[in-house]
């Protein structure tokens, strides 16, 4: 029996593995598919199924209600550092 198909946002799948700083060949390896088709699902109306968008979403360490939001979350900004080198 086949996993059910998620339909999801696809600048959330992007944010989720840019924001992980998984490259797109390890994330589609976790995924078991090809990298053009994760490519693909950042890009247009992605259909994964259940199991995908869970082994994506441990792979990014997000939980999977993340993923199936309809706009990425905003990052907060990254502290400012004052530290100079020597």
């Amino acid at each position: 029996m086949s996993s059910p198909i998620v339909h999801v946002a696809p600048a959330v799948i992007k944010w989720a593995r840019l924001s992980s700083g998984v490259r797109l060949e390890e994330a589609a390896r976790t995924a078991h598919i090809d990298p053009e088709v994760l490519a693909a699902w950042e890009e247009r109306n992605p259909t994964p199924t259940a199991r995908q968008l869970e082994d994506l979403a441990d792979r990014y360490k997000r939980p999977v209600a993340v993923l199936l939001r309809r706009e990425p979350p905003i990052d907060p900004p990254l502290p400012v550092d004052y530290r100079r080198l020597p």
